[in-house]
C-alpha cells in the first residue's frame, strides 16, 4: 500500500524550506542552515534555464537536483506572487502520487528571498536507480534481444510494444486524474525496471523484471476540473511527435490505440488520428524553429561570448581567442595579399585557413552596404540569417557545411560579420562537378549509367530539401557542393541567407528552383538527363499529377531561357 507524505514549511531567512515529514530531521541536519553544501557532485545537465546534478546528503543517500534558475523579472514575479517552478513540481508529484500515477517524489523544495522576491529555487527528488528516459530507450537500435535484465525471453521489438502499451495506459491514466502535462513528450517519461517475484514456485519463468513508468518534469503542469477533450489530444499529439521521432508511425497508432479513451470505431479513429497528424505538424516545425534559435544563446551545444568590438556564437569547445586570432588572418590577406582569397567581391570574401591538424575551414566575411544596413533593422542580418539556417538544415538532416562560429561586430552588429563553415574536402559545386566528373569516362555506356545514378541523386536531395519546407531563394548549381563517401555522391546546400522555412514549398518556388538549377547546369547533361531529373524529382510527390508535366516543363523552360542559361538555346528548346 502507498505511504502518503506530508511537507512542512521551515522558515531559515534569506531561505524558505518546504520538506516531506519523515525526513526532517535529516535534512535539518545536513542542509539547513549550510546551504552552500547543496552542491554537485555529478551535473547532468546545465543551461540557461536549470541545472540538473546528482549530490549526496548524509544519512539519506544519494538525490537527485533541480535547480531552475530565474534569470529575469518576468520568472522571479511568476516565483514570487504564485508559486516557483520547484514548488509547482513539488506539488504536481504530490497530487499524482495521491492518486496512484507514479512521478519521482520530491523530498524538498529550498527557495532564496531577497526584498521579498524568490530569486533562486531548488528541488531535492528520489534518485531512481537504474533508470533511463524513453527517449533514451526507444533511440537504441533494434537487436535480437532487450539486454540484460530486460525480458530475456522477449525481442526488442515485443519490449517495445509493451512499452508503448504501458505509456498509453500511464497519459490515460493521468489525464483521468485531470492531470495536464504541458511538455508531454519520450524525454519527461522515465523507465525503470523492477524485479516482479513470481506468485508460485510453480510459474515458469519464476520472476521477471517488470517495466515501470515514471511522469518527469512536472514543472509546467497543471491540475484542470475536467479535463477537456481539446487538451487531452493536445497531450496525445506531444506524444505522438515525440514517438514518430524516433520510431516508425505504426508505432504512434498502437501507442494511441493503448490510449483507449475515445471512441475506437473506425470511421471515429481515422478522424482522430488526422486531427493529431494536423498537430504533429505543428509541433513539427514549431520544434525545429526553437531548436534553431539555439544557436543565438548558451545552450547545451551553443556559447555566446562578447566583448567590446565582436559578438562571437561558436559550438561549445571553441575558444574566442583563437577565433579571433583567425579573422586577424583573413584581414590581413584582404588588405594585403586579396589574391590568396578564394573568393572577393564587394560584398564578401572567403578565406580558407587551418582549423585543426586534419581540418580546413571557409570564413566568410560579409561586407554589409548603408541600404543593407538599413534592412537590417527590421531583418537579420546576411550573416545571422546563414548561421540560423544552416542550424535548420542540420536538424532536418539536410547537408550543409557544419557551421563553426559567427562573429558579427558591435555595436549592434551593423558591421562586418564573419561566418565559418567546416570545409568539405575535395567538394566541387554542381556544375563543376558535372564537366570534371563525366569527362573522366570514356566508355559510353559507363557514362550514360554514372549520369543516370547522378541526376537520380542530385533529384532525390532537391526533392527533399522541398518536402520538408525549405525554399532556397538562390539555389543556382554552384550554392550546391558535390562531395564523394563511399563512391556514393552527397549534396551539401551553400549560401543560406536566402533560405526560407515553410509550411509548404509552392510550386511556384518549386519551379524557380528547378528553372535556376537547369540553366546554371552545364551541356554535358543532355536534355534526356534533364528530363530525367524532372521526372526522378516529381515522383510521389503531393498534389502533382502526370497531365501537369508539359505545363510544368514549358513554365520551367520559360524561366531558364530568361536567365541566360549556360548551354546553346536551341539545346532545350519544347516543342
Amino acid at each position: 500500500m502507498k505511504q502518503l507524505y506530508n511537507f512542512i514549511t521551515i522558515k531559515q531567512p534569506p531561505y524558505r524550506w518546504v520538506v516531506r515529514e519523515d525526513i526532517k530531521r535529516l535534512i535539518n541536519q545536513a542542509l539547513i542552515g549550510r546551504e552552500t553544501n547543496l552542491q554537485a557532485r555529478q551535473v547532468l545537465k546545465d543551461n540557461n534555464a536549470r541545472t540538473l546534478f546528482f549530490t549526496t546528503i548524509p544519512f539519506l543517500g544519494e538525490v537527485f537536483v533541480k535547480q531552475y534558475k530565474l534569470n529575469d523579472w518576468w520568472s522571479i514575479l511568476k516565483a514570487s506572487w504564485w508559486r516557483s517552478q520547484a514548488m509547482n513540481e513539488l506539488l504536481m508529484a504530490k497530487y499524482l502520487h495521491n492518486r496512484d500515477v507514479l512521478s519521482v517524489q520530491p523530498l524538498a523544495v529550498l527557495e532564496k528571498k531577497k526584498w521579498g522576491f524568490t530569486v533562486d529555487a531548488f528541488l531535492v527528488l528520489e534518485k531512481i536507480n537504474n533508470a533511463l528516459t524513453l527517449k533514451d530507450f526507444f533511440s537504441q537500435p533494434l537487436g535480437g534481444t532487450s539486454g540484460p535484465g530486460m525480458f530475456p525471453e522477449m525481442s526488442d521489438y515485443l519490449v517495445r510494444q509493451d512499452i508503448l502499451k504501458r505509456l498509453g495506459q500511464l497519459v490515460r491514466q493521468a489525464h483521468q486524474v485531470n492531470f495536464f502535462h504541458k511538455d508531454l513528450h519520450l524525454g519527461n517519461v522515465l523507465l525503470t525496471f523492477s524485479f516482479q517475484p513470481a506468485c508460485t514456485t510453480m510459474d515458469i519463468g519464476a520472476g521477471r523484471d517488470e517495466p515501470q513508468l515514471y511522469l518527469i518534469d512536472l514543472h509546467r503542469s497543471l491540475v484542470a476540473g475536467g479535463l477537456s477533450d481539446i487538451r487531452k489530444i493536445y497531450n496525445l499529439a506531444q506524444m505522438s511527435y515525440s514517438i514518430n521521432l524516433v520510431c516508425p508511425f505504426t508505432d504512434v497508432i498502437r501507442f494511441l490505440k493503448a490510449y483507449r479513451q475515445f471512441d475506437f470505431r473506425p470511421p471515429v479513429f481515422r478522424k482522430l488520428v488526422r486531427r493529431i497528424a494536423v498537430l504533429m505538424e505543428k509541433f513539427r516545425l514549431r520544434h525545429y524553429a526553437s531548436r534553431a534559435k539555439r544557436c543565438l544563446k548558451d545552450s547545451s551545444e551553443f556559447m555566446v561570448y562578447r566583448d567590446d568590438r565582436y559578438k562571437i556564437f561558436m559550438r561549445r569547445g571553441t575558444t574566442p581567442g583563437k577565433i579571433m586570432e583567425l579573422i586577424e588572418k583573413h584581414k590581413n590577406f584582404v588588405q594585403q595579399a586579396p589574391g590568396k582569397l578564394f573568393k572577393h567581391s564587394i560584398g564578401r570574401s572567403i578565406s580558407v585557413q587551418s582549423w585543426d591538424e586534419e581540418a580546413k575551414i571557409f570564413i566568410k566575411e560579409y561586407r554589409y552596404s548603408f541600404m543593407s544596413r538599413l534592412k537590417n533593422l527590421f531583418r537579420r542580418p546576411a550573416a545571422r540569417r546563414s548561421w540560423v539556417a544552416a542550424r535548420g538544415l542540420a536538424l532536418r538532416r539536410i547537408n550543409t557545411p557544419e557551421p563553426l562560429s559567427l562573429v558579427e561586430s558591435r555595436p549592434g552588429g551593423v558591421g562586418n560579420s564573419y561566418l565559418f563553415l567546416k570545409e568539405i574536402p575535395d567538394a566541387r559545386p554542381a556544375n563543376q562537378f558535372v564537366i570534371k566528373f563525366f569527362e573522366k569516362i570514356s566508355s559510353p555506356v559507363e557514362l550514360i549509367k554514372e549520369k543516370k545514378k547522378f541526376v537520380k541523386q542530385m533529384a532525390e536531395a532537391v526533392r527533399s530539401l522541398h518536402r520538408q519546407g525549405v525554399f532556397h531563394a538562390d539555389l543556382k548549381a554552384n550554392n550546391i557542393l558535390v562531395g564523394v563517401e563511399g563512391g556514393e555522391p552527397l549534396f551539401y546546400f551553400v549560401d543560406l541567407d536566402r533560405v526560407e522555412f515553410l509550411r509548404e514549398v509552392k510550386w511556384s518556388q518549386r519551379i524557380k528552383n528547378l528553372a535556376q538549377l537547369n540553366a546554371a547546369m552545364p551541356a554535358a547533361l543532355t536534355r534526356a538527363d534533364r528530363l530525367r531529373f524532372f521526372n526522378e524529382y516529381s515522383r510521389a510527390l503531393p498534389g502533382y499529377e502526370a497531365s501537369q508535366k508539359k505545363d510544368l516543363i514549358k513554365r520551367i523552360m520559360k524561366i531558364t531561357i530568361a536567365r541566360h542559361h549556360l548551354w546553346p538555346r536551341s539545346f532545350g528548346q519544347i516543342s
